[in-house]
């Protein structure tokens, strides 16, 4: 019988299951949102237009990447 600890290992480290794929590709998706906002978070015209959509989002996305 598996373990919770053994599946979670499969998961983030078994990049030959579609489980272990999916978490990859989210997890990179993550991380490029998190940068393409802090980019554009630089631009000061958009920051002036969009901050409050951008601390939104920066929120979200520190929940997911710890």
């Amino acid at each position: 019988m598996s373990t919770l600890k053994d599946k979670l290992r499969q998961v983030i480290f078994g990049v030959n299951t579609p489980a272990g794929k999916a978490f990859d590709v989210s997890l990179l998706i993550l991380i490029l949102a998190s940068i393409t906002i802090l980019m554009l978070e630089s631009v000061q015209e958009i920051n002036t237009k969009w901050k409050s959509s951008f601390l939104y989002w920066i929120g979200l996305l520190q929940v997911y990447l710890p």
